[in-house]
Order: C-alpha cells, then sequence, then structure tokens
C-alpha cells in the first residue's frame, strides 16, 4: 500500500488496516452479510489478488493508446475527486 504518498497528495491520513481472510469474514457477517455472501467475496479478493491483479499486461495501452499508469499517478491527477466538493470548487 502507498499510504504515505495517498495522505500527501490528498492532504489527511490515509491508513489501511490488513485483515486475515478469517478475520474479513468475521467482519462481513457482522454487519449483516450471510455465510454465503461472505464466501464468496472473500474467494473474489483472492481470485483479484492471486490472478487477475497478480499480472501485468498491456491492455490499458492496447485500449487506450496510452501506457497505465500507477494508482498514486492517477489519484494525483484526480484528487479533487476526493475532496469535499467546496474546497474543490475553491481552487
Amino acid at each position: 500500500m502507498h499510504t504515505e504518498a495517498l495522505s500527501a497528495i490528498l492532504g489527511r491520513p490515509v491508513v489501511y488496516h490488513h485483515r486475515t481472510h478469517d478475520a474479513h469474514r468475521a467482519v462481513l457477517l457482522a454487519t449483516g452479510a450471510s455465510a454465503m455472501v461472505a464466501n464468496l467475496l472473500r474467494g473474489l479478493d483472492r481470485l483479484f489478488r492471486e490472478g487477475i491483479l497478480a499480472e501485468t499486461t498491456t491492455t490499458v495501452a492496447a485500449l487506450t493508446g496510452r501506457a497505465a499508469r500507477s494508482a498514486v499517478d492517477w489519484l494525483r491527477e484526480n484528487a479533487a475527486l476526493f475532496q469535499p466538493s467546496g474546497a474543490a470548487a475553491a481552487r
């Protein structure tokens, strides 16, 4: 996680709290998700983490004609979208 960079860009603290799979399931269940939904979401998390998001592809460049950007670069370019509406209008 790039929490330091995100905090600097947004001008407020950004904190990431890692959860184990079991802890994540417990939170989902505690917030009203059924066991089936909790298990499905955990499976999707794992699929993305270990599969789809684990590989680097040229898809973005092929579709847009531009190189992919990092999440931090994208956030720098779009930081105003994450500010309170009055703050964005004041800039």
